[in-house]
């Protein structure tokens, strides 16, 4: 990888790298030298002395699969954090601007991918095999001008994108304390009538069916909305109907990782037959308490810190916060009109946000179609580095649809 960095052709045996390289490789163990012989062959640079290196370990298995031609799973995190499990064909690995690629062809769609091997986290060789491409110059796809200029515009696009979301998240978080988390001077426990622990009824692996109770499990609670459909089923006869799930219900994850124990949501429309666990509260506020109001109060980051901070446990892979903490948790106090002000401006602020975030999706779900389709013309030799360039990747992007 140092060589393959260091911009030397390291397959050339008249260059003096390549016959430094080779000699190495002679003084080396069999199994050894193979594998290195294979990262030189099979692993081809450009010049950038900004090298993003990645895992050696991962590049070297997918330098293996490629000179094999054998089919692979990865395990790849997109720029935009999103987890995949893919299977490919390998192609190549290709050092381009400092950034390690492996350039391949997606199964079972067949489209051509190229992913960075600095976000690859696992590398699965599979018993399939595959005929390589022939006649395939990688160098002169991914480091030509015009491809190298359309995907930069890309990429810039993307990171853009992926700012402004950020930018989004940050400022509903700043609006929940603004609205929510400011002017402190109570406590949860004064603001509410009871919290009640779920129960244990035993259950099922599977989802309870339209007509089963079902047991509501912690994902149900972990990302801001309720979920029903997590839960898993639960025999009639160990049902205690005092413990079933009711529309407007404040719920609070009693037990989950550090970063979501005390997560609270408010549960709208939810099918019957649905039951606490006991690792959910039901919250029940005062008179006088909106239950929308107080939901949002305790997702506020002053409250979430708090809960965080609360919480008790050996590992963050579980932690717990007692009733008797909860209601130390301390919030602001509002009388009704000024609780139901600050409802009606966060609803502003999140119809708001909701566009822009479905803007946002729409075009990055675009730079990922248009990336394919500029990926695809070039295989092709469609792109010539004139304006109509654009013209003929709309018309691939258009057909793609």
């Amino acid at each position: 990888m140092a060589a393959l960095d260091g911009h030397h052709d390291v397959a050339d045996p008249e260059s003096l790298v390549g016959a430094a390289i080779a000699r190495i490789l002679r003084a080396l163990p069999a199994s050894v030298a193979a594998q290195a012989d294979s990262m030189r062959r099979s692993a081809t640079s450009v010049p950038d002395r900004a090298a993003a290196r990645p895992d050696p370990e991962i590049t070297a298995a997918l330098v293996g699969v490629c000179s094999e031609s054998r089919l692979a799973r990865l395990n790849y995190t997109t720029e935009a954090g999103r987890r995949l499990e893919v299977e490919v064909e390998p192609w190549f690995v290709v050092v381009r601007h400092g950034r390690w690629y492996l350039l391949c062809r997606l199964l079972p769609t067949h489209d051509v991918r190229a992913y960075r091997v600095d976000r690859v986290a696992a590398v699965t060789a599979l018993t399939g095999r595959f005929d390589p491409p022939r006649g395939v110059d990688p160098i002169a796809l991914l480091e030509s001008e015009v491809l190298e200029e359309h995907l930069s515009h890309l990429d810039a696009a993307e990171a853009d994108l992926e700012s402004v979301s950020l930018r989004l998240a940050a400022l509903q978080r700043a609006s929940l304390d603004r609205l929510f988390g400011h002017e402190i001077s109570t406590t949860l426990g004064e603001l509410v009538s009871d919290i009640s622990a779920g129960k244990s009824f035993g259950s099922a692996t599977a989802a309870a069916g339209d007509s089963e109770w079902g047991i509501i499990k912690v994902s149900a609670m972990t990302w801001g909305t309720f979920d029903a459909s997590q839960n898993k089923a639960v025999a009639g006869d160990r049902v205690d109907p005092r413990f079933e799930i009711r529309p407007g219900d404040l719920l609070v994850s009693r037990a989950n990782t550090s970063e979501y124990v005390g997560a609270s949501v408010l549960v709208g429309e939810v099918r019957p037959r649905l039951l606490l666990s006991d690792k959910s509260l039901r919250v029940t506020p005062r008179s006088g308490v909106n239950v929308e109001w107080l939901w949002r109060a305790l997702q506020a980051p002053s409250a979430r810190q708090q809960i965080s901070s609360l919480a008790t446990g050996t590992k963050d892979s579980m932690r717990n916060i007692s009733q008797l903490s909860l209601r130390a948790v301390r919030l602001p106090s509002a009388d009704p009109a000024a609780q139901q002000a600050a409802l009606d401006d966060f609803a502003n602020i999140e119809r708001s946000a909701a566009r822009l975030s479905r803007a946002i999706s729409t075009q990055a779900t675009r730079a990922v179609s248009l990336k394919r389709t500029v990926l695809a013309a070039a295989f092709e030799g469609k792109l010539t580095g004139r304006h109509t360039d654009d013209d003929v990747i709309q018309e691939l992007a258009d057909d793609s649809r």
